[in-house]
């Protein structure tokens, strides 16, 4: 009897725990779909055909980010620090901000030349990518230019709000 009364009784603490477990994978989801808009939708992002009219207005440099779809670090980089309200402040205040996905099939012009996408087997890039980034294809990347379209500098890899700020500042025309 005893051992049946032990069996009863494991049988309903494994009940409630999976309940417990249930409903805090229920609250998690129902937390993370209050608000489905990306944390960076605070900023103004441009697309790349915008960059001559950008530099047209001259009153700040353009940040273009350089990224790909399957780049895991692209994807922490506009959560972690452009989702960072202070990190937006100042971006906002003092770039322009453009996105660039590298494998865009799209041709475009830059400074009076036309830019392809350049097929290379499975996936390809973009040659203004490759121009932008003087050849070396890593992402995330952020290429700074003046307001003549001119590479200032080149920011690579991943970079948290008050890194990238500070390597930001620095390029500060």
């Amino acid at each position: 009897m005893k051992k049946a009364s032990l069996v009863i009784a494991l049988a309903l603490l494994t009940g409630l725990l999976f309940q417990n477990c249930l409903q805090a994978v229920n609250a998690e989801t129902t937390l993370s779909m209050e608000d489905p808009t990306p944390k960076t939708a605070k900023l103004t992002w441009h697309s790349i055909d915008a960059l001559d009219a950008l530099a047209k207005k001259g009153d700040r440099p353009i940040i273009v980010d350089v990224y790909t779809d399957w780049c895991k670090w692209c994807k922490v980089m506009d959560e972690k620090t452009f989702g960072d309200e202070g990190f937006q402040a100042y971006v906002s205040e003092n770039f322009y901000l453009v996105k660039f996905n590298a494998e865009d099939k799209s041709t475009y012009t830059f400074r009076d030349k036309e830019y392809p996408f350049v097929n290379t087997g499975r996936k390809g890039h973009h040659k203004l990518a490759a121009g932008l980034l003087e050849g070396r294809l890593s992402y995330p990347a952020f290429v700074i230019l003046d307001k003549d379209l001119n590479t200032v500098d080149i920011i690579r890899g991943f970079n948290d709000p008050q890194s990238m700020r500070q390597k930001l500042e620095k390029q500060t025309l």
